[in-house]
Protein backbone atom coordinates (compact mmCIF):
# COMPACT_ATOMS: atom_id res chain seq x y z
CA UNK A 1 0.00 0.00 0.00
CA UNK A 2 1.22 3.66 -0.99
CA UNK A 3 1.27 5.62 1.85
CA UNK A 4 0.87 9.74 0.54
CA UNK A 5 2.57 12.08 2.29
CA UNK A 6 2.21 15.02 0.25
CA UNK A 7 -1.79 14.16 -1.27
CA UNK A 8 -2.32 16.24 -4.59
CA UNK A 9 1.43 16.13 -5.30
CA UNK A 10 1.20 12.13 -5.74
CA UNK A 11 0.25 12.82 -9.75
CA UNK A 12 2.50 15.20 -10.45
CA UNK A 13 5.37 12.96 -8.79
CA UNK A 14 3.95 9.92 -11.35
CA UNK A 15 4.03 12.09 -14.13
CA UNK A 16 7.39 13.73 -13.38
CA UNK A 17 9.23 10.54 -12.24
CA UNK A 18 7.80 8.70 -15.59
CA UNK A 19 8.43 11.46 -17.99
CA UNK A 20 12.45 11.84 -16.47
CA UNK A 21 13.00 7.98 -16.25
CA UNK A 22 11.31 6.88 -19.10
CA UNK A 23 12.46 9.47 -21.33
CA UNK A 24 15.91 9.12 -20.46
CA UNK A 25 16.01 5.36 -21.16
CA UNK A 26 14.30 5.96 -24.50
CA UNK A 27 16.37 8.94 -25.77
CA UNK A 28 19.46 7.65 -27.77
CA UNK A 29 21.07 10.94 -26.41
CA UNK A 30 20.94 10.37 -22.86
CA UNK A 31 23.48 8.23 -21.69
CA UNK A 32 23.25 5.49 -19.22
CA UNK A 33 25.82 5.37 -16.35
CA UNK A 34 26.63 2.60 -13.51
CA UNK A 35 28.42 3.03 -10.33
CA UNK A 36 32.21 2.30 -11.00
CA UNK A 37 32.57 -0.12 -8.12
CA UNK A 38 32.02 -0.52 -4.40
CA UNK A 39 35.53 1.42 -3.65
CA UNK A 40 34.33 4.58 -4.91
CA UNK A 41 30.62 4.28 -6.08
CA UNK A 42 28.16 6.12 -3.93
CA UNK A 43 27.54 5.42 -0.32
CA UNK A 44 24.46 4.93 1.78
CA UNK A 45 24.62 6.50 5.22
CA UNK A 46 22.16 5.10 7.90
CA UNK A 47 23.03 7.26 10.89
CA UNK A 48 21.18 6.99 14.52
CA UNK A 49 19.74 10.17 15.75
CA UNK A 50 18.14 8.65 18.46
CA UNK A 51 16.91 5.60 20.29
CA UNK A 52 13.68 5.23 17.46
CA UNK A 53 14.98 7.51 14.58
CA UNK A 54 17.68 7.31 12.10
CA UNK A 55 18.99 9.70 9.12
CA UNK A 56 19.06 8.50 5.99
CA UNK A 57 21.43 9.83 3.15
CA UNK A 58 23.62 8.76 0.25
CA UNK A 59 27.36 10.04 0.49
CA UNK A 60 30.05 10.15 -2.14
CA UNK A 61 27.83 12.07 -4.59
CA UNK A 62 29.95 14.29 -6.74
CA UNK A 63 27.04 15.01 -9.48
CA UNK A 64 24.28 17.56 -9.38
CA UNK A 65 21.36 15.93 -8.62
CA UNK A 66 17.95 16.66 -8.43
CA UNK A 67 15.79 13.17 -8.83
CA UNK A 68 16.70 9.67 -6.63
CA UNK A 69 15.06 6.70 -6.55
CA UNK A 70 16.23 4.40 -3.50
CA UNK A 71 15.42 0.74 -2.43
CA UNK A 72 16.45 0.07 1.60
CA UNK A 73 15.77 -3.33 3.38
CA UNK A 74 14.86 -3.46 6.91
CA UNK A 75 15.74 -6.25 9.20
CA UNK A 76 15.20 -7.17 12.67
CA UNK A 77 12.75 -6.75 15.28
CA UNK A 78 11.41 -3.27 14.20
CA UNK A 79 8.73 -1.95 12.12
CA UNK A 80 8.73 1.55 10.24
CA UNK A 81 5.71 3.72 12.01
CA UNK A 82 2.92 4.89 10.25
CA UNK A 83 3.90 8.12 8.68
CA UNK A 84 7.34 7.85 10.26
CA UNK A 85 9.26 9.23 7.16
CA UNK A 86 10.36 12.70 7.35
CA UNK A 87 11.80 14.20 4.36
CA UNK A 88 15.18 16.62 4.07
CA UNK A 89 14.34 18.12 1.01
CA UNK A 90 10.62 18.54 1.07
CA UNK A 91 10.93 22.44 -0.06
CA UNK A 92 12.62 21.64 -3.42
CA UNK A 93 11.35 18.47 -3.89
CA UNK A 94 8.33 16.03 -4.49
CA UNK A 95 8.95 13.40 -2.39
CA UNK A 96 6.99 9.50 -1.64
CA UNK A 97 7.69 6.29 0.22
CA UNK A 98 6.23 3.16 -0.22
CA UNK A 99 6.80 0.24 3.03
CA UNK A 100 6.19 -3.60 2.38
CA UNK A 101 5.77 -4.70 5.79
CA UNK A 102 5.50 -8.19 4.92
CA UNK A 103 8.91 -7.75 2.99
CA UNK A 104 9.96 -5.41 5.33
CA UNK A 105 11.19 -3.73 2.17
CA UNK A 106 10.83 0.57 1.61
CA UNK A 107 11.13 2.58 -1.78
CA UNK A 108 11.84 6.36 -1.19
CA UNK A 109 11.55 8.73 -4.16
CA UNK A 110 12.58 12.52 -4.54
CA UNK A 111 12.44 14.46 -7.38
CA UNK A 112 12.71 17.92 -8.27
CA UNK A 113 13.53 20.09 -11.21
CA UNK A 114 16.25 21.93 -8.96
CA UNK A 115 19.59 20.42 -7.63
CA UNK A 116 18.86 18.92 -4.60
CA UNK A 117 20.79 20.07 -1.29
CA UNK A 118 24.03 18.68 -0.65
CA UNK A 119 26.74 18.64 2.57
CA UNK A 120 29.31 18.33 0.52
CA UNK A 121 28.95 15.11 -1.55
CA UNK A 122 26.28 14.14 0.66
CA UNK A 123 22.45 14.05 -0.24
CA UNK A 124 20.79 14.11 3.33
CA UNK A 125 17.16 12.48 1.99
CA UNK A 126 14.59 11.42 5.03
CA UNK A 127 14.62 10.27 9.00
CA UNK A 128 13.04 7.23 9.62
CA UNK A 129 10.86 6.73 12.96
CA UNK A 130 11.16 2.96 13.56
CA UNK A 131 8.77 1.39 16.59
CA UNK A 132 9.55 -2.02 18.14
CA UNK A 133 7.94 -5.45 17.33
CA UNK A 134 9.30 -6.95 20.73
CA UNK A 135 7.91 -6.60 24.32
CA UNK A 136 9.06 -4.09 26.38
CA UNK A 137 12.56 -4.90 28.82
CA UNK A 138 14.50 -5.50 25.97
CA UNK A 139 16.03 -3.13 23.20
CA UNK A 140 15.21 -4.80 19.75
CA UNK A 141 18.28 -5.15 17.01
CA UNK A 142 17.91 -4.44 13.56
CA UNK A 143 19.69 -2.81 10.05
CA UNK A 144 18.95 -0.92 7.46
CA UNK A 145 20.64 -2.20 4.23
CA UNK A 146 20.78 -1.11 0.51
CA UNK A 147 18.09 -3.59 -1.46
CA UNK A 148 19.49 -6.51 -3.94
CA UNK A 149 17.56 -5.35 -7.28
CA UNK A 150 17.47 -1.78 -8.05
CA UNK A 151 19.59 -0.70 -5.49
CA UNK A 152 19.33 3.23 -6.24
CA UNK A 153 18.90 5.54 -9.32
CA UNK A 154 19.23 9.14 -9.56
CA UNK A 155 19.50 11.49 -12.25
CA UNK A 156 21.56 14.49 -12.97
CA UNK A 157 21.16 18.40 -13.47
CA UNK A 158 21.50 17.82 -17.28
CA UNK A 159 19.54 15.12 -17.11
CA UNK A 160 21.73 11.75 -16.85
CA UNK A 161 20.77 8.76 -15.44
CA UNK A 162 22.65 6.48 -13.33
CA UNK A 163 22.26 3.43 -11.04
CA UNK A 164 23.94 0.79 -10.06
CA UNK A 165 23.43 -2.56 -7.42
CA UNK A 166 27.01 -1.76 -6.21
CA UNK A 167 26.44 0.57 -3.32
CA UNK A 168 28.87 0.95 -0.28
CA UNK A 169 27.54 0.53 3.04
CA UNK A 170 28.41 -0.47 6.82
CA UNK A 171 26.91 -3.93 7.83
CA UNK A 172 26.40 -2.78 11.47
CA UNK A 173 23.56 -3.63 13.62
CA UNK A 174 22.04 -0.93 15.25
CA UNK A 175 19.86 -0.95 18.53
CA UNK A 176 16.95 0.26 19.72
CA UNK A 177 18.23 2.14 22.60
CA UNK A 178 19.74 5.23 23.71
CA UNK A 179 23.50 5.51 23.74
CA UNK A 180 24.69 6.40 27.67
CA UNK A 181 26.57 10.10 27.88
CA UNK A 182 29.94 9.98 29.43
CA UNK A 183 31.14 13.00 31.26
CA UNK A 184 34.40 14.45 32.79
CA UNK A 185 33.33 15.91 36.25
CA UNK A 186 36.78 17.80 36.88
CA UNK A 187 37.94 21.06 37.00
CA UNK A 188 36.35 23.57 34.49
CA UNK A 189 38.83 23.74 32.19
CA UNK A 190 38.51 19.72 31.49
CA UNK A 191 41.94 18.99 32.17
CA UNK A 192 44.15 16.57 34.10
CA UNK A 193 47.84 16.48 35.17
CA UNK A 194 49.82 13.94 35.80
CA UNK A 195 53.77 13.98 36.97
CA UNK A 196 56.51 13.29 34.56
CA UNK A 197 57.85 10.02 35.51
CA UNK A 198 54.97 8.50 37.76
CA UNK A 199 52.42 5.89 36.80
CA UNK A 200 49.37 7.68 35.94
CA UNK A 201 45.92 5.39 36.72
CA UNK A 202 43.04 6.53 34.96
CA UNK A 203 40.84 4.06 36.36
CA UNK A 204 41.26 6.20 39.81
CA UNK A 205 39.30 8.52 38.44
CA UNK A 206 36.18 6.62 37.83
CA UNK A 207 36.44 5.25 41.49
CA UNK A 208 36.81 8.88 42.07
CA UNK A 209 33.58 10.23 40.54
CA UNK A 210 35.31 12.49 38.44
CA UNK A 211 34.22 10.26 35.12
CA UNK A 212 30.51 10.21 35.24
CA UNK A 213 27.73 8.48 32.68
CA UNK A 214 24.15 8.20 32.62
CA UNK A 215 21.69 6.19 30.17
CA UNK A 216 18.24 6.79 29.34
CA UNK A 217 17.19 3.40 29.88
CA UNK A 218 19.71 2.29 32.86
CA UNK A 219 20.17 5.15 34.54
CA UNK A 220 23.38 5.55 36.18
CA UNK A 221 23.64 1.78 36.13
CA UNK A 222 26.44 2.10 33.25
CA UNK A 223 29.73 0.56 33.06
CA UNK A 224 33.00 3.03 32.78
CA UNK A 225 36.05 1.51 31.59
CA UNK A 226 39.40 3.59 31.08
CA UNK A 227 40.28 2.29 27.32
CA UNK A 228 44.20 3.74 27.47
CA UNK A 229 47.48 3.82 29.69
CA UNK A 230 49.06 7.53 29.59
CA UNK A 231 52.97 8.11 28.79
CA UNK A 232 54.54 10.02 31.25
CA UNK A 233 57.96 9.53 30.30
CA UNK A 234 57.46 12.79 28.67
CA UNK A 235 56.32 16.63 29.53
CA UNK A 236 52.93 17.85 27.14
CA UNK A 237 49.68 16.85 26.66
CA UNK A 238 48.02 13.47 26.10
CA UNK A 239 44.42 12.00 26.17
CA UNK A 240 43.21 9.75 28.61
CA UNK A 241 40.22 7.44 26.84
CA UNK A 242 37.00 6.05 28.46
CA UNK A 243 33.80 3.95 27.21
CA UNK A 244 30.70 4.32 29.15
CA UNK A 245 28.89 0.71 28.11
CA UNK A 246 25.23 0.48 28.97
CA UNK A 247 23.21 -2.84 29.08
CA UNK A 248 22.56 -3.24 25.34
CA UNK A 249 26.14 -3.04 24.64
CA UNK A 250 26.56 0.42 23.26
CA UNK A 251 28.98 2.33 24.23
CA UNK A 252 30.19 6.38 24.25
CA UNK A 253 33.69 7.85 24.21
CA UNK A 254 35.26 10.31 26.37
CA UNK A 255 38.76 11.87 25.49
CA UNK A 256 40.26 13.66 28.27
CA UNK A 257 43.50 16.04 28.11
CA UNK A 258 46.22 14.67 30.26
CA UNK A 259 49.05 17.02 30.70
CA UNK A 260 52.39 15.72 32.38
CA UNK A 261 54.03 18.35 34.74
CA UNK A 262 57.42 18.51 36.39
CA UNK A 263 57.68 18.14 39.96
CA UNK A 264 57.95 21.98 40.83
CA UNK A 265 54.44 22.24 40.02
CA UNK A 266 53.28 19.45 42.34
CA UNK A 267 53.19 21.72 45.65
CA UNK A 268 50.20 20.87 47.97
CA UNK A 269 47.89 24.16 48.89
CA UNK A 270 47.26 25.47 52.44
CA UNK A 271 44.57 25.88 54.22
CA UNK A 272 43.97 28.32 56.93
CA UNK A 273 41.98 28.87 59.84
CA UNK A 274 41.17 24.93 59.55
CA UNK A 275 41.03 23.82 63.45
CA UNK A 276 39.40 22.36 66.00
CA UNK A 277 36.60 24.60 67.68
CA UNK A 278 34.42 24.72 70.86
CA UNK A 279 30.84 26.10 70.82
CA UNK A 280 28.20 26.58 73.48
CA UNK A 281 24.68 24.68 71.95
CA UNK A 282 22.91 26.98 70.54
CA UNK A 283 25.64 29.40 69.28
CA UNK A 284 25.60 30.12 65.21
CA UNK A 285 28.53 28.40 63.56
CA UNK A 286 29.66 28.91 60.22
CA UNK A 287 32.46 26.17 59.17
CA UNK A 288 33.78 28.49 56.34
CA UNK A 289 34.34 31.33 58.41
CA UNK A 290 37.66 32.33 58.45
CA UNK A 291 39.02 29.76 56.14
CA UNK A 292 41.30 30.65 53.58
CA UNK A 293 42.75 28.26 50.97
CA UNK A 294 46.06 29.36 48.78
CA UNK A 295 47.97 27.33 46.23
CA UNK A 296 51.88 27.36 45.86
CA UNK A 297 51.99 30.75 43.87
CA UNK A 298 49.81 32.65 46.50
CA UNK A 299 46.08 32.61 44.26
CA UNK A 300 43.06 31.37 46.03
CA UNK A 301 41.67 28.38 46.34
CA UNK A 302 38.17 26.94 46.88
CA UNK A 303 37.19 25.30 50.02
CA UNK A 304 35.11 22.12 49.99
CA UNK A 305 34.27 21.21 53.70
CA UNK A 306 32.21 17.94 54.40
CA UNK A 307 30.79 16.81 57.58
CA UNK A 308 27.51 16.91 59.29
CA UNK A 309 26.83 18.82 62.86
CA UNK A 310 24.00 19.98 64.93
CA UNK A 311 24.26 23.22 67.10
CA UNK A 312 21.65 22.26 69.00
CA UNK A 313 22.80 19.17 70.24
CA UNK A 314 25.73 18.98 72.26
CA UNK A 315 28.53 16.12 71.52
CA UNK A 316 31.94 16.18 69.01
CA UNK A 317 31.74 16.47 65.36
CA UNK A 318 34.25 15.25 62.40
CA UNK A 319 34.76 18.27 59.85
CA UNK A 320 37.13 17.75 56.57
CA UNK A 321 38.71 20.69 54.47
CA UNK A 322 39.71 20.24 50.96
CA UNK A 323 41.28 22.39 48.82
CA UNK A 324 42.84 21.43 45.43
CA UNK A 325 44.69 23.34 42.49
CA UNK A 326 44.57 23.51 38.54
CA UNK A 327 47.01 20.71 38.83
CA UNK A 328 45.08 18.64 40.59
CA UNK A 329 47.50 19.00 43.92
CA UNK A 330 45.06 18.48 47.02
CA UNK A 331 44.96 19.19 51.00
CA UNK A 332 43.03 17.87 53.21
CA UNK A 333 42.68 18.76 57.13
CA UNK A 334 40.29 17.19 59.33
CA UNK A 335 39.06 19.07 62.28
CA UNK A 336 37.01 18.53 65.49
CA UNK A 337 33.57 20.37 66.12
CA UNK A 338 32.95 20.14 70.12
CA UNK A 339 29.21 21.54 70.85
CA UNK A 340 28.88 21.88 75.03
CA UNK A 341 26.13 22.12 76.72
CA UNK A 342 23.43 25.17 76.44
CA UNK A 343 24.61 27.53 79.47
CA UNK A 344 21.83 27.62 81.73
CA UNK A 345 20.60 31.56 82.88
CA UNK A 346 21.67 32.75 86.06
CA UNK A 347 19.00 34.30 87.76
CA UNK A 348 19.49 37.40 89.77
CA UNK A 349 19.68 37.80 93.44
CA UNK A 350 16.91 39.73 94.90
CA UNK A 351 17.63 39.74 98.75
CA UNK A 352 14.49 38.33 100.92
CA UNK A 353 12.34 40.88 103.66
CA UNK A 354 13.50 40.14 107.14
CA UNK A 355 11.22 38.01 108.30
CA UNK A 356 8.77 39.87 111.57
CA UNK A 357 9.39 37.95 114.72
CA UNK A 358 6.39 36.51 115.49
CA UNK A 359 5.20 36.12 119.70
CA UNK A 360 3.27 33.28 120.55
CA UNK A 361 -0.18 33.49 119.88
CA UNK A 362 0.55 34.98 116.77
CA UNK A 363 1.22 38.34 117.25
CA UNK A 364 3.95 40.45 116.16
CA UNK A 365 6.88 41.36 118.25
CA UNK A 366 5.69 44.34 120.37
CA UNK A 367 9.21 45.84 120.62
CA UNK A 368 9.00 46.11 116.94
CA UNK A 369 6.37 48.32 117.30
CA UNK A 370 8.00 50.37 120.00
CA UNK A 371 11.06 50.95 117.89
CA UNK A 372 9.30 51.66 114.78
CA UNK A 373 7.44 54.78 117.39
CA UNK A 374 11.18 55.80 118.90
CA UNK A 375 12.32 56.13 115.28
CA UNK A 376 9.22 57.95 114.25
CA UNK A 377 10.02 60.89 117.38
CA UNK A 378 13.40 60.61 116.62
CA UNK A 379 13.34 61.28 113.12
CA UNK A 380 10.53 63.97 112.89
CA UNK A 381 11.40 66.89 110.70
CA UNK A 382 15.22 65.43 109.74
CA UNK A 383 16.58 65.70 106.18
CA UNK A 384 18.20 63.15 104.43
CA UNK A 385 16.93 60.39 106.69
CA UNK A 386 14.48 57.88 105.43
CA UNK A 387 12.95 55.20 107.54
CA UNK A 388 10.88 52.10 106.80
CA UNK A 389 7.44 53.60 107.87
CA UNK A 390 8.08 56.50 106.09
CA UNK A 391 8.50 54.09 102.81
CA UNK A 392 5.41 52.87 103.46
CA UNK A 393 3.28 56.07 103.48
CA UNK A 394 4.58 58.32 101.41
CA UNK A 395 2.04 61.06 101.34
CA UNK A 396 2.54 61.96 105.05
CA UNK A 397 6.12 62.82 106.38
CA UNK A 398 5.24 63.30 110.17
CA UNK A 399 6.81 60.66 112.32
CA UNK A 400 4.03 60.90 114.70
CA UNK A 401 1.10 60.57 112.17
CA UNK A 402 2.71 57.68 110.62
CA UNK A 403 2.86 56.12 114.02
CA UNK A 404 -0.71 56.66 114.96
CA UNK A 405 -1.47 55.18 111.26
CA UNK A 406 0.09 52.40 112.20
CA UNK A 407 -1.91 51.30 115.17
CA UNK A 408 -5.06 50.41 115.50
CA UNK A 409 -6.19 52.09 119.10
CA UNK A 410 -9.70 50.29 119.06
CA UNK A 411 -8.19 47.00 119.84
CA UNK A 412 -6.07 46.12 122.82
CA UNK A 413 -2.79 44.94 121.55
CA UNK A 414 0.63 44.61 122.62
CA UNK A 415 1.70 47.95 121.34
CA UNK A 416 -0.74 49.30 123.46
CA UNK A 417 0.48 47.29 126.41
CA UNK A 418 4.10 48.79 125.50
CA UNK A 419 2.60 52.49 125.77
CA UNK A 420 1.12 51.79 128.59
CA UNK A 421 4.43 50.22 130.73
CA UNK A 422 6.65 53.43 129.05
CA UNK A 423 4.37 55.21 130.26
CA UNK A 424 4.65 54.09 133.93
CA UNK A 425 7.84 53.94 133.30
CA UNK A 426 8.38 57.24 132.47
CA UNK A 427 6.00 58.23 135.63
CA UNK A 428 8.19 55.98 137.84
CA UNK A 429 11.25 58.18 136.70
CA UNK A 430 9.43 61.43 137.78
CA UNK A 431 8.71 60.51 140.70
CA UNK A 432 12.12 59.48 141.92
CA UNK A 433 13.16 62.41 140.08
CA UNK A 434 10.78 64.63 142.86
CA UNK A 435 11.58 62.07 145.87
CA UNK A 436 15.56 62.86 145.33
CA UNK A 437 14.95 66.98 144.78
CA UNK A 438 13.10 66.87 148.34
CA UNK A 439 16.07 65.16 149.94
CA UNK A 440 18.68 67.20 148.93
CA UNK A 441 16.26 70.26 150.06
CA UNK A 442 16.01 68.19 153.36
CA UNK A 443 19.51 67.85 153.26
CA UNK A 444 20.14 71.66 152.80
CA UNK A 445 17.95 72.98 155.61
CA UNK A 446 19.84 70.22 157.72
CA UNK A 447 22.79 71.41 156.85
CA UNK A 448 22.74 75.17 157.21
CA UNK A 449 20.77 74.23 160.78
CA UNK A 450 23.88 72.55 161.92
CA UNK A 451 26.09 75.88 160.59
CA UNK A 452 23.64 77.65 162.38
CA UNK A 453 24.32 75.86 165.64
CA UNK A 454 27.42 75.96 165.74
CA UNK A 455 27.90 79.87 164.85
CA UNK A 456 25.26 80.33 167.84
CA UNK A 457 27.63 78.24 170.53
CA UNK A 458 31.02 80.15 168.61
CA UNK A 459 29.03 83.62 169.66
CA UNK A 460 28.41 82.58 173.46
Amino acid sequence: MMKKSLGLKIVALSILAAGTFTGVALSSTKEKERAISAENGVELSIEKVDRDTVRVALDNVEDIVKSIELSLQVSGDITIKENGVKWANVENAISNYKYNEGEKALDLIVTSLEPLKKEGNKIYLCEIDIDSTKGEGTAPKYKITPKNNDVYKYVTLTDKEKSGDSVVFEDTELSMNTAPTIEFKGKPDGVLTALQGEEFDSSTLVEKGMITAFDEEDGDQVKIEAVNKIDTSKLGTVEAEFKAIDSQGEASILKVPVVVVTEELKVKPTIEGATNKTINAGEAFDPLAGIIAKDSRGEPLDVEVKGEFDTEKPGEYSLTYKAEDRYYNEEVVATKLKVNEKDKPVKPEVPEEPSKPVIPGGQENPNEKEDALVAGESGAGTSGTENTTNKESSSNNNSNEIAKNDVDSSKDTASDKSEKEEAEAKGDDSEKKSTSTVLLIFSLIIGCGVALSGMYKFNK
